[in-house]
């Protein structure tokens, strides 16, 4: 685990894209808790526990469509 955040603290930005399943909806929101642990920004798609957790902008980015994610990164490339 210690190697693992090792190497994401070298990223610039985090995400963790997911389809919209029940499956996906019933996954924890760990990888932004990872991020938020390393001061990584994050873009997340809007799963039931990312939605409960991030605030649009705010804490990170929730991104569903095509143009939402490319907005997002977007602007944290920026």
């Amino acid at each position: 685990f210690r190697t693992y955040l090792e190497q994401l603290g070298h990223a610039d930005i985090s995400i963790a894209p997911l389809e919209d399943t029940v499956f996906n909806d019933a996954k924890s929101n760990i990888k932004y808790l990872e991020a938020s642990i390393l001061g990584l920004p994050s873009v997340c798609s809007p799963r039931a526990t990312f939605r409960q957790v991030v605030r649009n902008g705010l804490n990170g980015f929730l991104a569903d469509t095509e143009q939402e994610w490319v907005s997002a990164l977007l602007e944290l490339v920026d």
